[in-house]
């Protein structure tokens, strides 16, 4: 089915597996995992019609044959709760597609994002602020989360780099702080000074 008229069914909406995404002129090929085929394909049809797909090959590709050029189909039905990741990396193994730039299903690694993307995204994202309810998950997150002693030599090792510590100007320094925000601070402030037993 071409990605400018996809038709999937009923069936195919909701199926989860592994999909492909196929340069007609070519035959080169992006091969992805989904849980749902249609939201999928309504996510990358978006990104590649505004220019902003986070594959820069296959945006280029794209922009150059055109999006009657290319075909969406599933190639392997699976079950959500199964280990789609695995799955997909089967099929990364054994086709070796050309438009997928991370090797490691599930994985990053390797995508360099352009200038141009990275702009286009800040564009995005300026001026949004999260909600109470995003901010609360992302918060959750860190409870409980402890770092390694790796990782805060790391930290250490980078900040001293960028020369962090002794004589280095806050980052916030000369910025006013609003009423709100100085009454939160001070309420922080007195309630984690520690207090003497009567």
């Amino acid at each position: 089915m071409q990605l400018g008229t996809p038709t999937f069914s009923d069936e195919e909406k909701m199926n989860s597996g592994i999909y492909k995404i196929v340069n007609t002129v070519n035959g080169k090929a992006y091969i992805g995992s989904a849980i749902n085929f249609q939201r999928r394909w309504d996510l990358h049809l978006s990104l590649l019609r505004r220019n902003m797909h986070h594959n820069i090959k296959l945006q280029r590709s794209w922009n150059k044959y055109g999006e009657t050029a290319f075909a969406f189909s599933v190639i392997d039905r699976a079950p959500a709760d199964l280990n789609l990741v695995a799955v997909e990396q089967k099929w990364l193994d054994s086709e070796a597609p050309f438009y997928n730039i991370a090797r490691t299903a599930g994985s990053q690694l390797g995508v360099k994002l352009s200038d141009e993307t990275k702009r286009k995204m800040s564009a995005v994202r300026f001026g949004k602020t999260p909600s109470a309810e995003t901010r609360a998950k992302m918060s959750s997150w860190q409870i409980g989360k402890t770092v390694s002693e790796e990782t805060r030599r790391k930290i250490s090792e980078t900040k001293r780099a960028n020369g962090a510590g002794k004589g280095q100007v806050a980052w916030n320094k000369g910025i006013p702080h609003t009423d709100e925000t100085r009454a939160k601070m001070s309420a922080w402030h007195q309630a984690s000074r520690p207090r003497l037993a009567a």
